[in-house]
């Protein structure tokens, strides 16, 4: 027979009031069944616990030696379930979001300075990296989630889309194009471009919808960080392609301008492990992060 915390209910009532009829009504069963859990537990001991008289209920010297730890049990018990339900309440708990750097820099702070306004016991981590840092930190449990680009299939993440992002060209405002409202690909595709590496998910993208119309960039220049090109294209090294989402109107000497036919649409949402239950911590940042982003990404890409 396997003890249970009932049979340590049972115990401590009795040895309490030394009265079974009164620690029957404490833990709200009947007399009998508070008989039968001494009497199992007893069993299970191997030595009684009691004595019993018409008109006494005493502790054994066993019943004495016991006391103590089957109240070590029960507080143990109620501690194990009160610290899990301060997860489930977010009294504490920790989540690790990881995200590329445009959502890291410009997206995420105001978000998780809500959340932990809320939630001020919960600690946020962020990791900011890109497109393949980001897979493996999913993959292996180092973050809860991410805020990054589509991927390609992998079979154990799942992608939840929040918004589409837009490629931007940035030219000096003396160059050639630099009245246009919009350019197409090939009417730059000659010209020597700074833009990330093709580690990168955009730059993944890019590629492989330019090379359906028979298309490649000539890329000089290629850090793995759109925060990177950016100073470069100030810096005068040359055109630069971006991220829409990067920008919140063009550098100073810079114009930003469309790039169409064909037009690169880049999806950015959420991604994690298909077969993972996120923790509540997790959880309600996963699905703040979800709501603030797409009602951001409503005003700001729209």
């Amino acid at each position: 027979m396997n003890i249970e915390l009932k049979h340590f209910q049972a115990f401590i009532a009795v040895a309490k009031h030394l009265h079974f009829a009164s620690a029957a009504r404490e833990i709200h069963v009947s007399d009998p069944t508070l008989s039968l859990w001494i009497h199992q537990l007893e069993d299970i001991i191997g030595a009684p616990l009691f004595s019993r008289s018409t008109r006494n209920v005493e502790l054994t010297e066993m019943g004495k030696e016991f006391l103590p730890r089957a109240d070590q049990a029960i507080n143990a018990a109620y501690s194990a379930v009160d610290y899990i339900q301060d997860f489930i309440h977010l009294k504490r708990g920790k989540v690790t979001v990881a995200a590329f750097p445009s959502v890291a820099t410009k997206l995420l702070p105001s978000l998780v300075s809500e959340f932990r306004n809320t939630n001020p016991n919960v600690t946020v981590s962020i990791l900011d990296g890109i497109a393949d840092f980001i897979v493996d930190w999913i993959q292996t449990g180092v973050a809860d989630f991410a805020i990054a680009s589509e991927l390609k299939e992998q079979e154990d993440l799942e992608f939840i889309p929040i918004f589409e992002d837009s490629i931007t060209l940035l030219l000096s405002k003396g160059h050639k194009l630099s009245h246009r409202k919009s350019v197409a690909w090939h009417e730059f595709i000659d010209e020597s471009v700074v833009t990330v590496s093709t580690g990168t998910g955009i730059r993944q993208t890019i590629d492989e919808t330019l090379s359906k119309h028979g298309l490649k960039l000539k890329a000089i220049i290629e850090p793995r960080m759109i925060h990177t090109v950016l100073a470069l294209c100030e810096a005068g090294v040359g055109p630069g392609i971006v991220l829409s989402s990067y920008l919140r109107g063009a550098p100073p000497g810079l114009v930003a301008i469309k790039v169409r036919k064909p037009v690169i649409r880049h999806r950015i949402g959420i991604i994690k492990r298909a077969s993972t239950v996120l923790t509540p911590a997790a959880s309600a940042l996963f699905s703040l992060t979800t709501e603030r982003l797409s009602d951001t990404a409503n005003h700001t890409f729209a």
